[in-house]
C-alpha cells in the first residue's frame, strides 16, 4: 500500500466456520474493488470483481493505511521483548477498539469483553514492523483474530483495476 498515492492492494484471509473467506482487494485512490469467496458478498463466475462505490470507497481505502492499523501499538502496555525482533504485550480492550476506529465493546455485552487484548509483533534487522497479531475486541463481546504482514519496503506499487468485463455493481459516482 502506497499511503500518500492511496495506491495498493493486498489479500485478507479470514478463517471461520471451518472454512477459510478470501477477500482480494485493489484500492486506486478513493475507487476500491474487491473479489471475494465469501457467500453472500456480490460477484459472480463471470464477473467476480465488484466496484465499492466512493461514498464507501473513501472510508474504506482510509481504513487500509498499514500505519493506520499499526495505531494499536501505540496503546500497548505490559510489553516483553522475547528476543531482539519479537515483542508480546496486551493492549486496553477500549483502546484498541479506540484505535482502529471500531464500536467499543462494553460490559453489556455477551460475552463481556476482557479488560484487555493480546498482541505479538515482529521486527526485520532495520527495526520495521513486519507483523503482528491482535485479537481485535467484538463490540458484541469476545475477539476475533487479525494477522497483518508488512514487507516490499520503499518497493514502488503498481496497481491496475480489474478488467471492465468482469467488474459487477456501482459505476462508483
Amino acid at each position: 500500500m502506497d499511503p500518500t498515492r492511496k495506491v495498493g492492494s493486498f489479500t485478507a484471509t479470514t478463517k471461520r466456520d471451518g472454512g477459510a473467506s478470501v477477500i482480494e482487494w485493489r484500492i486506486l485512490g478513493n475507487v476500491v474493488y474487491l473479489k471475494s469467496n465469501t457467500p453472500g458478498l456480490p460477484g459472480t463466475k463471470d464477473k467476480p470483481w465488484r466496484r465499492i462505490n466512493q461514498a464507501e470507497s473513501a472510508n474504506l481505502a482510509e481504513g487500509f493505511d498499514g500505519a493506520k492499523m499499526a495505531n494499536p501499538l501505540a496503546q500497548a502496555t505490559s510489553v516483553q521483548r522475547t528476543n531482539a525482533r519479537h515483542f508480546t504485550g496486551t493492549f486496553d480492550t477500549a483502546a484498541v477498539a479506540k484505535a482502529l476506529s471500531l464500536p467499543t465493546p462494553t460490559s453489556s455485552s455477551s460475552p463481556a469483553p476482557a479488560p484487555t487484548v493480546a498482541f505479538t509483533a515482529d521486527l526485520d534487522d532495520q527495526g520495521r514492523l513486519t507483523r503482528y497479531h491482535l485479537d481485535v475486541p467484538r463490540a458484541k463481546g469476545g475477539t476475533y483474530p487479525m494477522d497483518l504482514t508488512y514487507s516490499d519496503f520503499d518497493t514502488p506499487v503498481t496497481v491496475q483495476a480489474p478488467p471492465t468485463d468482469q467488474v459487477a455493481g456501482t459505476t462508483g459516482t
